[in-house]
């Protein structure tokens, strides 16, 4: 009896060696575990020549005013995704001039305007857009913006990423737009402020310009 149970016993640790694990079947190979990934940013592979950038944000009591002046001294067309919108979606908006992209910097707060990655999975036509602003050469690009000093977190896709929205005071304050070189990217429209999406091929073109 005995060699029957241990022969038993035997091959049923054969059957779920085989079979990799007994009990509950492992998940999938590549099955997601979390929220969705962000591609990998690819640094653009052409430099940004001749453009300058200059920014100032000032706090008095509960008021922050921003100053910035993007001058464009080099030979190529620019676009800077400075019209972000007052809420993120697939459907193009004017751009709302007090609207930034706000995310904790050390102990402050850091205010962008410009593109982001899109989570994998997103579809082509969910992707989420905003408007830019050509700065042909020789031109510049100023904005003068008065808005509170407090702000909530926000990014583009963080409810997909599963990043929860908190309040920030202004503390430090750093300033970026994002632009890039007009001729390496496809707008989604060709009027005055072209549409772009926030994806990755458009935001492997991104240069940060920050305070």
């Amino acid at each position: 009896m005995a060699r029957r149970l241990m022969a038993a016993a035997l091959a049923l640790a054969m059957t779920c060696l085989l079979a990799t694990a007994c009990g509950d079947d492992p998940p999938p190979v590549g099955a997601p575990t979390g929220p969705p990934r962000e591609p990998t940013l690819t640094p653009p592979t052409e430099a940004l020549k001749g453009v300058r950038f200059r920014a100032s944000a000032k706090v008095s009591e509960d008021t922050l005013t921003i100053d910035y002046e993007i001058i464009n001294d080099g030979n190529r067309a620019i676009v800077a995704f400075n019209r972000v919108p007052s809420t993120d979606s697939p459907n193009p908006e004017p751009g709302d001039p007090e609207a930034f992209y706000v995310e904790p910097s050390g102990p402050g707060v850091r205010l962008s305007k410009q593109v982001y990655r899109a989570p994998e999975g997103v579809a082509m036509a969910a992707r989420f857009v905003l408007r830019g602003t050509i700065v042909a050469p020789g031109e510049r690009l100023r904005e003068h913006i008065v808005t509170g000093t407090t702000f909530k977190t926000r990014r583009p896709y963080q409810g997909i990423l599963g990043y929860e929205p908190r309040m920030l005071e202004a503390g430090p304050v750093t300033v970026c737009v994002g632009v890039a070189l007009a001729d390496k990217l496809t707008p989604l429209s060709d009027d005055a402020y072209p549409i772009y999406a926030h994806d990755t091929p458009t935001a492997n073109q991104l240069h940060l310009l920050c305070s």
